[in-house]
């Protein structure tokens, strides 16, 4: 399994729409950043996030699944 803290891997990130062909994911994390958005990204291809690491203000990570 994957030690990186990318926001494609957390429980507390929702994929939205986003423009015509794009997706991002917004945090949901309670508290100053909640709703913000950290990745916009191509439909269809969320993965291609998973070994990007997490912003340096997040302090809620939490590996979806666990």
């Amino acid at each position: 399994m994957s030690e990186v803290e990318s926001c494609a891997l957390c429980a507390n990130c929702e994929e939205i729409e986003w423009a015509d062909t794009r997706n991002a994911l917004r945090c949901m994390q309670p508290g100053k950043y909640n709703g913000r958005v950290t990745q916009v990204f191509t439909r269809g291809h969320r993965s291609a996030l998973e070994n990007m690491q997490k912003p340096a203000w997040c302090k809620g990570f939490a590996r979806a699944g666990e």
